[in-house]
């Protein structure tokens, strides 16, 4: 039983190191460093004053700063099957000495296969609801599964499931007690440049012991394209998860550009 153990072991590191050989690997990232002056930026909420821990609004203003590091692997195999990993690094307000090496995570980290006209990817993916924009969600990570269908070149539509949240007692699973969501997106372009992007997610909360229920759906849809010298875009969002009302959210912006500078008007809304 050992040796075939040992042979088993022996074999897939043998796999391993020809895959790593033959597979394309390529390596990308980011990096920022954001300074913050915040004002009124809690909207009258009251706090508490960790001197006295007298009860207040007039602790309204916050100054900080954060950065971040961002290193991204891609290995592709000549089949076409992918991996991506990302490592995030330091990503945490400035403060001294509660910095450390515990400010390091995998972001991102997750598979992908080509089938014909179809994608299957899973693992921890990017879930960027509305892409193009960044409305809404942004720049986040789940863990789940995206089974993408290119039925054309101007035309995808994609199917998600994530688990936000796996209850475990014991080492074993408790009356699935999850927080599960579902969703559904579509992505098309049209002639001149212009493409919209829309989807729709069911939260699935069966958390039985939080004290609330986030029981919903929440969704958007954006547009983008230009008009002459002008860049458009625009989005409108719901969220209607949990027992409050629905909310809502949208913009509309205009851009042009003007050699190294830009210029940009915007207007918003929110219920």
């Amino acid at each position: 039983m050992k040796k075939v153990i040992a042979a088993a072991a022996g074999l897939m590191l043998v796999g391993a190191m020809v895959g790593s050989a033959s597979a394309a690997v390529s390596f990308g990232g980011d990096a920022r460093a954001r300074a913050y002056y915040q004002q009124n930026y809690d909207f009258g909420s009251v706090s508490t004053d960790e001197e006295t821990g007298a009860v207040t609004r007039d602790r309204e203003q916050d100054n900080f700063i954060n950065s971040r590091v961002r290193i991204q692997a891609r290995a592709e195999a000549p089949g076409g099957a992918y991996a991506v990993g990302r490592a995030l690094y330091g990503a945490a307000t400035w403060n001294g000495g509660a910095s450390g090496t515990a400010d390091i995570d995998a972001d991102k980290a997750y598979i992908g296969v080509p089938m014909g006209m179809t994608l299957l990817q899973a693992g921890r993916l990017p879930t960027d609801l509305l892409r193009s924009t960044s409305f809404f969600e942004q720049d986040i990570t789940r863990d789940g599964l995206q089974f993408d269908i290119n039925a054309t070149d101007m035309a995808t539509i994609g199917l998600w499931y994530w688990i936000d949240y796996e209850a475990r007692e014991n080492g074993d699973l408790v009356d699935d007690n999850d927080n599960s969501q579902y969703g559904i997106y579509a992505d098309l372009k049209f002639g001149g440049d212009w493409g919209t992007r829309m989807g729709v997610i069911y939260n699935d909360d069966q958390v039985l012991n939080d004290g609330r229920d986030d029981d919903g759906a929440y969704g958007g849809i954006e547009v983008v394209g230009p008009a002459g010298p002008v860049a458009f875009s625009g989005a409108i969002a719901f969220d209607d998860r949990g027992e409050g009302d629905t909310g809502w959210g949208g913009f509309l912006k205009g851009g042009m550009q003007f050699g190294a500078t830009g210029v940009a008007l915007m207007a918003g809304l929110t219920d």
